[in-house]
Parts: structure tokens; C-alpha cells; sequence
């Protein structure tokens, strides 16, 4: 009987403790590729007892039998308590030759349910952090199916810890793309589309997130025809906010100051927004529009290369951890970068640090890795929103300013002193907001955070 469990289980690093029968054994491998610098070392029962209490995931308890072939020697694993019912036959790789084929081999294909050679979620390390993958299996092109017709409404309901990276983040993106299509239907026929494009571009934006946050686990070519094309959309979409932001602060600011000429303004602002709809939804029924859509969905059901790449087939939860803690430190980096300077334009800088994290952590809010800290994600989310705050603050200030100067001859003093005052008050806030933000970023910083 085996016994094993893991103090530190990192990418390139594991530290593993073994007790065999009458041993007690320390492992440390470092390294991805093989062959892995591997040394061992003999340590004590109590040594071993008082590092269990380190340990990352349960303990992995295991009964080995050696398997005698003709041409090698292997080792059938019987797992038991939290994974029990896993069964692994491990073979040396002169094994895999013309002689011998265990999927083929009469004494072993009728027990053999899969290969799982380049699987590495079935390392004992994964095992141990997320559990027996095979106590959920999955059919992808179903799950597309199932959320292209509606029967899935969240795709947090349907990934889990040990699925693929590769193919949990293309269900992900793929509930993204039918919501954006959905979406973009609706804008063709309502009659005030706001809301509509404000879900279709909160998904453009959770898309690119996911996809600049995965990018070592999609083909490189395809995933460079395909970002891009989701970045224009988002330009393409933007005008019709910022025409929108105007007509309503115009809208705010006539109900203070009676100025007839607001009103015109009004009118002009809507109907600018008339005519982005107008140019968006002419975007949508475009060939262009319709060969990057089915681009996109074939990046996304395609099966590529990437597929058998180690980083691909990972665990989803353990590349969850990894990239959770690389944004949230990408966060501290520009903080301490920028420690000391309290002027707006530095801090705008941390902004799209601030929005991919918020936009990850919407993303996998069920996800144990993301739960685990979500007290640091609701504090990331209160400065992105203060951020997002003083920025529409900096829009109605420019707004503002053009307008004093367009009014020019056609404002009343009485007016105008509405005006300034306003204008003042904004300038204030502006000045205010940067040393403020560096103040709450700092709080942030001195969150515990362990991953």
C-alpha cells in the first residue's frame, strides 16, 4: 500500500511525500519536459506525519501490482478512498511498439476505457488537487449543442475543476458568442437597443479577456485572425455610447437651464445615435460580418494541434489558479510601478489591469479558485467602478467645456454661472481622484492572498 500526498504543486515544481511499505520517502521534481531533475531523500515517520499537515489536496491512497509482459514490466494503480474505482496501468514507452498495443492486446482491452498518456490530468499531483476526472465525463459537441438551442444558461453549471483547459475556456467563449448573437438579433429589431448592446459588448469584453489570458492554449494562427476581429466590433459599437452619454447630460443639463439651444443639441445627439444603429446593424448584415462569425465559431468547435499541448490539456482548475494569481499580481506590479504618483494619467494606466480581473472573476464566480478570494474580488470590482466613475466624470467635463464654447453668444450670465459652477465642481473631483484611488489601491495591496 501506497501512501502520498503533495506540499507544493506548481507547473515547473512538486514537492511529493511517499510512504511505502517500511519507508518514508521526500521527492522533489522540477522541470516540465522529460527527462525531470528528480531527487529523493529518506526521511522519518514523525517528518513525515508533521509535513501531511502542509499538504495541497487530499491524500492519495494506492495499491500497486506489478504486470509481467513478454518484452517490459508495468504497474497496475488501484485507487482507493476519495478515488476509489480509478484503475491506471502504467507502461514504460518500449512498450508502444508494433509487439504491443494495450488498447489492442487481448488481455487488456476489454478492461481499458481510454489511453491517458498525454492526459496530465491524471498526474497524481492533479489527482490530489481536483479528484478523478472520469467521475465527470463530458461530450463538448454536445455541450455546444446543448447552448446553442438554449439548454444551457450557465457555463459555470458545466465546467468543473479537472475538465481540460482547452476545452472548458472554448465552452466558456462559445456561451459568450451565442449570448453576443443573440444579442445582436435583438438590435435589429427593438426599438431602443441600448440594453442589448451594452450585454453584447460586456461579452465582447469577457471574450478577449479570456482569450489574451489563454492564448498559449489556441493555435497561433488562427487566434491572430480572430482576436483582432473582435476588437473592432468593440470599436464599431462605441460611438453609439458615447452619443448616448451626451444626449442624456444634455438632457440633465437643460432641466437646470432652459437654454433652447440644448434642445437642439438633444436632437442632434439622437440623431447621431439613430444613424450608429443604423451603421452598426448594416455591420451585422455584411459578408464581412458573416465570414468572421463563422471564422470564429469554427476557431471555436475546431479541434487544433493545440489540442495535445501540455498547457491545453491541463486542469482547468489548476490553470484557473495560475492565471487568478498573474492578474491579480499584474495589478500589484503596476501599484508598485507607480507607488508615489498621484496624478490621474498615471493611474490610468492600472485600468485595463483592474477590468480583466473584474471581467475573470464575473467569469468563473463559481469556480472554488475564484470563491476562495472573493472578498479581493469585490474590492478590485469597488475601485474598477470608482475608476469607471471619475472617467465618465472626465467625459461630461470635456462635454461641458464644448458646450460653454458652442454657446457662445446664445447664454444668459445666469446660465453660465450654472455652467462654471459645474465645471468647477467636476475639476475639483478630477483633482481629488487620484490621490483618493492610490489610497484604496493601497488597502488592496495589504489584502492576504494565498493561492
Amino acid at each position: 500500500a501506497h501512501t502520498i500526498f503533495f506540499t507544493k504543486i506548481k507547473l515547473c515544481k512538486e514537492i511529493r511525500f511517499e510512504r511505502t511499505p517500511g519507508h518514508y520517502i521526500k521527492i522533489k521534481r522540477t522541470g516540465v519536459a522529460y527527462p525531470k531533475t528528480i531527487t529523493y531523500k529518506n526521511i522519518t515517520q514523525k517528518q513525515f506525519s508533521k509535513m501531511q499537515k502542509k499538504r495541497e489536496g487530499t491524500i492519495i491512497y494506492k495499491k500497486r501490482y506489478p504486470v509481467h509482459l513478454d518484452r517490459c514490466h508495468g504497474a497496475l494503480n488501484l485507487y482507493n478512498k476519495d478515488l476509489k474505482g480509478l484503475y491506471i496501468l502504467e507502461l514504460p514507452s518500449n512498450c508502444y511498439t508494433k509487439h504491443f498495443d494495450p488498447l489492442q492486446n487481448n488481455r487488456f482491452s476489454t478492461h481499458i476505457i481510454a489511453d491517458i498518456t498525454d492526459d496530465p490530468r491524471y498526474d497524481e499531483r492533479y489527482l490530489a488537487l481536483f479528484g478523478n476526472p472520469s467521475k465527470h465525463p463530458y461530450n463538448i459537441y454536445t455541450i455546444f449543442k446543448d447552448i446553442e438551442h438554449g439548454r444551457q444558461n450557465d457555463p459555470n453549471d458545466i465546467i468543473f475543476d479537472e475538465m481540460k483547459s482547452i476545452d472548458a475556456i472554448r465552452i466558456v467563449l462559445f456561451y459568450c458568442h451565442i449570448e453576443m448573437s443573440r444579442q445582436i438579433a435583438i438590435i435589429s429589431t427593438a426599438k431602443d437597443p441600448a440594453d442589448a448592446l451594452k450585454i453584447l459588448n460586456r461579452n465582447l469584453m469577457k471574450s478577449i479577456t479570456l482569450l489574451e489570458s489563454y492564448e498559449e492554449i489556441f493555435d497561433p494562427v488562427s487566434y491572430q485572425k480572430v482576436v483582432p476581429h473582435l476588437q473592432k466590433l468593440q470599436t464599431i459599437i462605441a460611438p453609439y455610447f458615447d452619443m448616448i452619454m451626451i444626449k442624456k447630460e444634455i438632457e440633465k443639463l437643460y432641466q437646470t437651464m432652459q437654454n433652447p439651444y440644448l434642445l437642439k443639441v438633444v436632437q442632434s445627439a439622437e440623431e447621431k445615435a439613430s444613424s450608429e444603429i443604423h451603421r452598426i446593424g448594416r455591420y451585422f448584415k455584411s459578408r464581412e460580418h458573416a465570414i468572421i462569425k463563422s471564422q470564429y465559431q469554427l476557431f471555436l468547435k475546431e479541434k487544433s494541434k493545440t489540442d495535445k499541448d501540455y498547457e491545453a490539456q491541463l486542469p482547468l482548475g489548476y490553470t484557473l489558479k495560475v492565471k487568478f494569481h498573474n492578474l491579480y499580481n499584474h495589478i500589484l506590479q503596476q501599484a508598485d510601478f507607480l507607488d508615489g504618483c498621484d496624478d490621474k494619467k498615471s493611474y490610468e494606466t492600472l485600468y485595463t489591469a483592474l477590468q480583466d480581473f473584474t471581467l475573470f472573476c464575473a467569469l468563473f464566480h463559481k469556480q472554488p479558485v475564484v470563491q476562495k478570494e472573493e472578498h479581493t474580488c469585490k474590492k478590485v470590482e469597488k475601485i474598477l467602478k470608482r475608476f469607471e466613475k471619475q472617467q465618465k466624470r472626465n467625459k461630461r467635463l470635456l462635454l461641458l467645456k464644448m458646450l460653454e464654447t458652442d454657446l457662445g453668444n446664445h447664454i444668459r450670465k445666469r446660465e453660465k454661472k450654472i455652467l462654471d459652477l459645474k465645471i468647477k465642481k467636476l475639476l475639483k473631483k478630477e483633482k481629488n481622484f487620484a490621490p483618493l484611488f492610490y489610497r484604496k489601491l493601497q488597502k488592496v495591496k495589504k489584502e492576504p492572498f494565498h493561492l
